[in-house]
């Protein structure tokens, strides 16, 4: 039996229900964990390499441990006093080494696609990037020999935290493995069988995330991170994060319009719109404010599926919410036509994230669970429609440590 390491953990993605754009303005926005997860296996190996396969991508990269022995000597770090900004020096040194030439299937990532070339490469310089770091944070002078494979329910840049799911599931099992963290029985809350890290290991863990995220992203609010260490529902205001104790349940299905999204041109169109139309724009960023405000007063207090009342509520608000998106120009064809069909079955849809493409939530009637054959219905429509649904439930766990067998 082979006495080799292997862990196992996954974190959810997330959606933003309520303050797209209005929260760039100050106003309030109201983020829940997602119920599709990306899951990450870190195991052992005797091969003297770090190895990293992610299945969006169909590749096997690695490097070998004195490589990155030699940049983890020249790093410095203050093991009382975590990093807050980025080692701008190591991150260059990390771009050098991830710039294509150790790919192992011979053709660089995903032919074609220069985004996903860019997506790609920026994911593996977070990888290096925290490995390096909490190698230094936890003593050791050499990287261990390790594989790290990847899986992930989470499309790609559509709005729904996969960098984040990544990021969180880097750092939950690079902390365990290196001994910075121990996850088990004793530490740990186990829920059907999974361990929940404590309080002070999801900070931690919500921290090295964070860094992956602003290398990810040049800059991140730390919103979709967090979502995806806590789980549950998270209220954002000027740079400040608010946990929403919140027990009630949604089912939304997620539909994919195959859309790619432009977030800095959708932000330059809600910023022309302002600066032509105040007195116009700054009200409806007023009332989306509103729904955010009202929405997560809704998820505090509930418990359960939503009822009756609960439910009509929660509906109108995402209807609401639509239309005024509507109003900044930020919504699509495609993703009109998703609301739309929505409203035809008597559920409630928008977008979600920056808009002007990417996804669609729908937020089902509790009802839909047990008339399946009404879900299933909407469901068929959309496919029909050549859109992509997802049944999904949102404000479920964050991160999660798996048995292994």
């Amino acid at each position: 039996m082979s006495n080799l390491r292997h862990l196992r953990v996954s974190a959810p993605g997330k959606i933003i229900l309520h303050g797209e754009h209005a929260v760039v303005y100050q106003k309030t926005a109201v983020a829940l964990s997602l119920g599709l997860r990306t899951r990450l296996d870190l195991t052992e190996t005797t091969d003297g390499r770090i190895s990293i396969i992610m299945d969006k991508f169909l590749q096997h990269t690695s490097w070998s441990v004195e490589e990155l022995s030699k940049i983890i000597d020249k790093v410095k770090i203050d093991a009382n006093n975590p990093e807050t900004e980025l080692d701008q020096e190591l991150v260059e040194d990390l771009r050098m080494m991830t710039s294509g030439h150790h790919y192992q299937n011979g053709d660089g990532p995903a032919v074609g696609n220069p985004q996903a070339y860019s997506t790609q490469s920026v994911a593996l310089v977070g990888f290096l990037y925290i490995l390096v770091k909490l190698c230094k944070f936890s003593g050791k002078q050499r990287p261990p020999s390790i594989q790290i494979s990847i899986s992930s329910d989470i499309a790609i840049s559509a709005g729904l935290g996969s960098s984040a799911a990544f990021a969180v599931c880097l750092s939950a099992s690079l902390l365990s493995y290196l001994g910075i963290i121990v996850c088990d029985r004793k530490n740990c809350a186990d829920v059907d069988g999974k361990l929940v890290p404590s309080a002070d290991q999801l900070a931690l863990i919500n921290h090295w995330a964070f860094m992956v995220e602003k290398i990810v992203h040049g800059s991140a609010s730390g919103v979709d991170n967090a979502v995806s260490t806590y789980g549950g529902s998270i209220k954002y205001r000027n740079n400040e994060l608010t946990r929403i104790g919140s027990g009630l349940k949604l089912d939304v299905l997620i539909v994919d319009t195959h859309v790619q999204r432009d977030t800095k041109k959708m932000l330059d169109i809600v910023r022309h719109r302002r600066k032509l139309y105040p007195a116009i724009t700054n009200p409806v960023l007023e009332a989306i404010d509103g729904i955010s405000e009202t929405s997560s007063k809704i998820l505090q207090h509930g418990d359960g599926l939503p009822t009756g009342e609960e439910y009509e509520v929660i509906a109108d608000l995402v209807r609401m919410n639509q239309n005024l998106l509507s109003t900044l120009g930020v919504s699509h064809p495609k993703l009109d036509v998703i609301c739309e069909t929505a409203s035809r079955f008597g559920q409630a849809g928008k977008l979600t994230g920056a808009g002007g493409g990417g996804c669609a939530i729908v937020v089902l009637d509790p009802d839909m669970r047990q008339f399946e054959h009404l879900r299933e219905s909407i469901i068929a429509e959309y496919r029909r429609m050549e859109f992509k649904p997802h049944l999904a439930e949102l404000g479920g766990p964050g991160v999660l440590f798996h048995p292994v067998p």
